[in-house]
């Protein structure tokens, strides 16, 4: 007897797990149900399940799939956060269609592999119960599951819902509590956010803030106010230049979240919570790069004995001293590159946020509609 699993899942990094459990996925299956059944893994890539503003749509989309393609059971795997009542969700479950919805930003930051692809096995084996009533056992097995291996150290919920709009019943697991969950699931979003990638898009402010930098580490007024300054102000100026650097940003590539209505105001709050952590993370690791390249060339080029002279040390300078001009210069040139941040690519940035890789995603598929 053979069964096909349909994974319909959402560009980036949902499509590159995807790829994986095409694999690995029909084994486990079978070392878990009947060995009589022959399991069958298909793969499509749906902008819809990284587009959908109501996780019901993402239901309402797989009937086609499941029907044209013979599929027994659908997965959804999407990056979009998934809420109820602005409690996470982990796992929704159908119990009508049979239809698994999984949110890969759910299960935080990190390698998150081997957890997606259990959270898989085992909200397929809760389905496997539903078609052969005999879910007891498969409640007290998915408790155990979710809480000691997807999730280790979290709680999880189960709770069984009717929703109107799918006219069925569903199971969620939902993290408790939802104060956890909800950093989880922050931390995962900004994971699928890449804030290393954004890097690659800051190379030519990089370039000017380390040019504008380096030219004012000649000139001895960046020694002496880094002599004078306490090492609280030094930090107080840190935060000052990464925040006007990522104010700067979001300003100047529009990737504040506007809600078009009062119902999508939380996860747009959401979203931009999200995109400033992104960011943060992003302009941090480009300030501590200038900031290493900065004692780099102060320990090349400036003399300890000149710049102990200069400051009013009674000798050479020593590692601390220009630890402190490095410190400064990195703060004042951070400020002088946020100009550039306009010369790079807009398109780089901004697909760094859920809400314009949503609507690039949205936009897709109504092209994809008119060209039909």
């Amino acid at each position: 007897m053979k069964k096909k699993v349909g994974i319909l899942t959402a560009p980036d990094l949902a499509k590159k797990l995807a790829d994986k459990y095409y694999e690995t996925l029909p084994s486990l299956l079978s070392s878990q149900f009947d060995s009589s059944i022959e399991w069958e893994v298909e793969v499509i890539k749906d902008s819809i399940t990284g587009a959908a503003k109501n996780f019901i749509d993402l239901y309402t989309n797989t009937e086609s799939y499941a029907k044209e393609n013979n599929w027994s059971y659908v997965i959804n795997l999407t990056d979009l956060p998934i809420l109820d009542e602005k409690k996470v969700i982990a796992a929704d479950i159908n119990k009508k269609s049979k239809t698994i919805l999984l949110s890969v930003s759910a299960f935080g930051w990190g390698s998150i592999r081997k957890r997606v692809e259990r959270a898989i096995l085992y909200a397929m084996k809760e389905v496997y119960y539903l078609s052969n009533d005999n879910n007891q056992q498969g409640n007290e097995y998915n408790n155990k599951y979710y809480s000691q291996n997807a999730f280790p150290s979290k709680r999880l919920q189960r709770k069984t819902v009717y929703i109107e709009d799918t006219d069925s019943y569903h199971i969620r697991y939902l993290i408790f509590p939802s104060f956890i969950g909800k950093l989880q699931l922050v931390s995962g979003m900004v994971s699928v956010n890449k804030p290393l990638n954004m890097m690659k898009t800051l190379t030519s402010s990089l370039a000017l803030s380390f040019t504008t930098g380096a030219f004012g580490l000649i000139f001895t007024t960046l020694w002496q106010l880094s002599y004078i300054f306490s090492e609280l102000r030094l930090l107080s100026l840190s935060f000052a230049s990464i925040f006007a650097m990522l104010i700067w940003i979001i300003l100047a590539h529009q990737l504040w979240d506007i809600p078009a209505g009062k119902g999508e105001k939380h996860i747009s709050k959401l979203y931009n919570f999200t995109t400033l952590i992104t960011l943060f993370i992003s302009v941090s690791i480009y300030y501590i790069t200038l900031f290493i390249l900065f004692l780099i060339t102060c320990l090349t080029i400036l003399p300890a004995d000149f710049v102990g002279k200069t400051i009013g040390t009674s000798g050479p300078a020593d590692f601390i001293q220009y630890i402190e001009i490095a410190w400064l210069a990195a703060s004042i040139a951070t400020v002088a590159g946020a100009v550039g941040v306009g010369l790079t690519n807009e398109k780089l940035v901004k697909e760094s946020t859920f809400s314009y890789r949503q609507q690039s995603r949205y936009e897709n598929i109504v092209n994809k509609k008119s060209e039909k």
